[in-house]
Order: C-alpha cells, then sequence, then structure tokens
C-alpha cells in the first residue's frame, strides 16, 4: 500500500454536483481503498492503495462516482512521492513579498501544448503571477485569488487541458495528510 491523493474538480459548487464527504469516503472504501480521509468539501482524499493499482485508481475512482450519482468529474491522484515534489518550493513564494495566503497553485491533467504554453501570459491589469513546471502552475495573487484573472478557468481555456487549484494551505495540509498514512 501506498499513500496516494485524489483531487475531483467541480463537486459541492454553487449546488453543483453534490456529494457528501462521508459519501465519497464510503465509496473510496467500497473500491478496496484503506485509511480514507477528505479534506473540506471541495473533493480532496487521502487514501492508502496498493501498489499494483496506483496507475488505474483514478480511473476506478471516475467510474464509481458516475455509476452512484450520474455525473463524471475531472480527477487527478498524485502518490506522496508525487506531492512532496509538488510542495516542496514554491518558486513564486517571494514574489512581491506576498503572504502564503495568496499562493496557490494549479495542477493540469496532462502536459499542455508547447505552443500554447509560450504565449500564456499574465493578462493585462492584473498583479499576479505564475511560474510553469511540467503540469503544475505555481501562483501568486496578492489582490486575492477572487480578484485575479489567473484563474483556474483561465488555464484551462488558454492551454485545453483540465485543471483544478488548490491555495497553498491546502497543498500544505494535504502533505501531511499522506505522510500519515500508514505503509
Amino acid at each position: 500500500m501506498i499513500p496516494v491523493l485524489s483531487l475531483l474538480r467541480g463537486i459541492n459548487v454553487s449546488g453543483q454536483k453534490l456529494i457528501k464527504m462521508a459519501d465519497l469516503r464510503e465509496l473510496y472504501a467500497s473500491l478496496g481503498l484503506e485509511q480514507v480521509k477528505s479534506y473540506i468539501q471541495s473533493g480532496n482524499v487521502v487514501f492508502a492503495c496498493p501498489k499494483d493499482r496506483v496507475e488505474q485508481i483514478g480511473t476506478d475512482i471516475l467510474s464509481a462516482i458516475k455509476t452512484t450519482y450520474g455525473f463524471e468529474v475531472p480527477i487527478q491522484t498524485y502518490t506522496l512521492a508525487e506531492w512532496k515534489v509538488i510542495a516542496a518550493n514554491h518558486p513564486l513564494m517571494d514574489h512581491g513579498e506576498v503572504e502564503e495566503k495568496f499562493k496557490h497553485v494549479t495542477l493540469l491533467a496532462e502536459l499542455p501544448d508547447s505552443e500554447r504554453l509560450e504565449n500564456l501570459a499574465v493578462p493585462d491589469g492584473d498583479d499576479g503571477a505564475f511560474h510553469v513546471i511540467e503540469k503544475v502552475i505555481y501562483l501568486s495573487c496578492p489582490s486575492g485569488y477572487g480578484r485575479t484573472k489567473l484563474s483556474n478557468n483561465f488555464f484551462e481555456s488558454k492551454l485545453k487541458v483540465h485543471a483544478t487549484t488548490r491555495n497553498w494551505r491546502t497543498v500544505g495540509k494535504l502533505l501531511s495528510m499522506l505522510e500519515d498514512v500508514q505503509v
């Protein structure tokens, strides 16, 4: 068994695609996953997964959600080792001496097209900044994530890939939860 994190995008937002976290944890357990824990209501789930199922588990979870709830949601999965790399160092932590609460990470489901990536720029009038490392976009949003144009939808529309965004505190909390999984 190894610690794994799954991030569901778009559940429990504005009354859409509602899934109670207790029910979601039960669904994961029904798939043979152990030590299932969720963090807040937005589909962050940490669990112990058999090593031989890590590559397939996202597809299994997606299928179970579609069967149980009748809708699909984008899902991304990360092992503890992968999440440690993401959490190791936010390259924009010192950007404009902005507090940690204004730091975020947007996680891309796949590598974006290099040409689209080359043409990606901070929109005029936005005081934010971003730095892309493979499938991870590190954000600094001095005016707050709610005010920046560097939203999840912005990156999805410009790069044409599914994405999900988490604030830096959530990144740290999920790392702690992953490290607590007993293997």
